[in-house]
């Protein structure tokens, strides 16, 4: 029986092991030890499972090692062992590797995770979880060879419809705009846990999270700060609509901030090209969006052309310059508001609005055209591009960066800083450390002050969510992503007692609040009590920067869904209990990009 060599394994033998989650190094040392065995008298499945069991599981119980070494050897070279005792490791894996069944791609546990990266997906390391949707789950990644984190979409099991998946992935690897999300990789037949398989899209990370998440600090933004976001999302939506493909899904958790705080387009789950060969356009029938940024038609379920996107965009602009939407949902018989838009009584569309926010007459035309209820009304990009509001005063980005952390930091102090003297009795387990933080920190992130403990932390948290929102509490493990707590690994922890993996508070809350006021002269939208709730999560991360003698943790938290522009209040209100937790905000001149010698902005912002 042959030992395994140099050159004896083909593609698909390295596929199949990379498929396992190891790298050929480590299969030859299992390969070379396995067929140590194998090669000796009167070596059955029961003397390998025993032998592998005592070299690999030690400090497991006899029956526990027994059933994890079968379960890995099945594996790595299919699930009839036979093959493996009679002839070996070479041609078992060729066997394993030949079979269609066992061509998958596997994410496997880490024995020893890094920072909070605790799986494997081939060279990506998965860490915490971004976010949760109906189809989805978004899970913090990282590179393993370039040490680059991004993003990996897992679609939920079941969820999704395979030939929309592949159009979804066809239409992102041939976008490349500085203003969309790229597509890196994608995996198909991928296991993560149980028999079933799905795929995973890996896809660059929007390292400073949310753009809405900024109006916590700031409410709305000015007309020359408005117009920085809107330019980079309709340049975004202009090349996609050039290269004949629909967003059909545009809306605040979909506008994100990258490296350099660059505006990004993301999430194509919805999306669909429109547009033939031959640059012939054709209409769209299929019933998607979110209530609340959907266009009428779509909500009617008639036929319908890429301006729908152009109405998306109008709520999201609406809501950047006045700090709340425009309306409810585009239905003219159930809104007070999109019924007067439908009717063009603009005029107490505006007195209705105007009475908390202030909008520019150009803006006004701006947001009126984008919202038109009619299709045929709605203005054009070009028309846009076109229009005095756009072309208006912009910042550029250096200045950008500049006054949204300069808001923040004004925020942080004037508001949510507290004297110490307010500061928590120590609650928690001071010898507990939270997971290191990476690239990855958005706008509502804050540093605590030196000397608090992960669990001191964490433990405040779920007190202030409980009493100041009525916030139900959950653990979410990020070993599981959930809150079942994972298995100890005997080889990394020798006493159940001393098991106590890192989680993470998953929460829900809601508040209450008085929506429109009927005037006196009874021409405004009516009163009404609207409740809002939310599911989230917060992160306590340590942060490697930080030089001192003692720990510096990061908190920051994650909408899953609600309303965006209300979970702000949400946050705020949660981030002014905590208030003596944060650190002084640091020096803003350290974090503002500088300009490149080409005209180009180049941006190196921290959290």
């Amino acid at each position: 029986m042959e030992l395994v060599k140099d050159g004896e394994l083909d593609a698909s033998c390295m596929s199949h092991i990379k498929g396992t989650g190891m790298n050929l190094k480590k299969y030859r040392k299992i390969a070379t030890f396995v067929d140590g065995i194998v090669e000796g008298a009167d070596c059955s499945e029961e003397v390998l499972l025993e032998k592998f069991a005592q070299k690999c599981y030690a400090n497991f119980t006899k029956k526990d090692g027994l059933r994890q070494a079968k379960k890995f050897l099945k594996v790595l070279f299919g699930n009839n062992l036979n093959t493996l005792v009679d002839k070996g490791c070479l041609a078992a894996l060729k066997k394993a590797a030949d079979n269609p069944a066992s061509k998958v791609m596997r994410i496997v546990r880490l024995n020893k995770p890094h920072g909070s990266f605790t799986k494997k997906l081939d060279k990506y390391l998965l860490g915490e979880t971004l976010g949760k949707g109906a189809t989805s789950k978004v899970k913090l990644g990282k590179d393993e060879e370039t040490g680059q984190e991004v993003a990996l979409k897992i679609l939920t099991d079941g969820s999704f419809n395979k030939e929309d998946l592949r159009k979804e992935i066809d239409i992102l690897k041939k976008l490349e705009h500085p203003n969309v999300i790229k597509l890196y990789d994608s995996y198909d037949n991928v296991a993560d846990a149980g028999a079933k398989t799905t795929t995973v899209i890996v896809l660059e990370l929007a390292t400073k999270g949310e753009l809405f998440d900024f109006f916590m600090y700031t409410g709305f933004f000015q007309p020359p700060l408005a117009r920085w976001f809107f330019k980079q999302m309709l340049a975004g939506l202009k090349y996609c609509h050039d290269k004949g493909v629909a967003h059909r899904d545009l809306k605040p958790e979909n506008c994100l901030l990258g490296d350099g705080f660059k505006i990004k387009l993301v999430d194509f789950g919805f999306a669909t090209v429109f547009k033939n060969d031959d640059g012939m356009e054709s209409k769209m029938l299929t019933a998607l969006g979110t209530p609340g940024y959907a266009a009428p038609e779509i909500l009617k379920r008639k036929k319908y052309n890429k301006s729908v996107d152009i109405f998306s965009l109008g709520v999201i602009l609406f809501i950047t310059i006045a700090g709340f939407p425009p309306f409810q949902e585009a239905k003219p018989e159930n809104d007070w508001w999109f019924h007067k838009l439908s009717k063009k009584k603009y005029n107490l569309f505006w007195k209705a609005h105007e009475r908390t926010a202030k909008f520019e007459a150009p803006a006004k035309d701006l947001l009126v055209g984008m919202l038109a209820a009619d299709p045929n009304d709605r203005w054009t990009i070009k028309k846009i591009e076109n229009c005095d509001w756009f072309k208006g005063e912009c910042m550029t980005q250096e200045e950008a960066v500049k006054e949204l952390l300069s808001r923040k930091a004004k925020v942080e102090k004037d508001k949510i800083n507290q004297p110490a003297a307010d500061a928590v009795t120590k609650r928690g387990e001071s010898t507990l450390r939270a997971p290191v933080i990476g690239t990855y920190k958005p706008p509502n992130a804050f540093y605590v002050a030196p000397g608090y403990s992960a669990d001191d932390i964490r433990q405040t948290l779920i007190e202030v969510i409980g009493e100041t929102m009525m916030g139900r509490t959950a653990k979410e493990y990020l070993i599981t992503g959930d809150d079942t707590k994972p298995e100890r690994d005997p080889e990394e922890v020798k006493d159940e007692s001393d098991w106590n993996p890192w989680w993470d508070i998953a929460f829900n809350c809601e508040f209450v609040e008085e929506v429109g006021s009927r005037d006196p002269a009874g021409d405004g939208p009516p009163s009404r009590t609207v409740r809002h709730r939310f599911e989230a999560i917060v992160y306590i991360r340590e942060d490697p920067t930080y030089k001192g003698d003692k720990i510096r943790h990061i908190v920051y938290f994650k909408r899953r869904n609600g309303f965006p522009h209300k979970w702000i209040k949400a946050m705020f209100k949660i981030q002014m209990k905590v208030g003596f937790f944060h650190v002084q905000p640091e020096e803003i001149e350290s974090a503002v990009p500088s300009a490149s010698p080409l005209g180009r902005t180049e941006v190196g912002v921290t959290g």
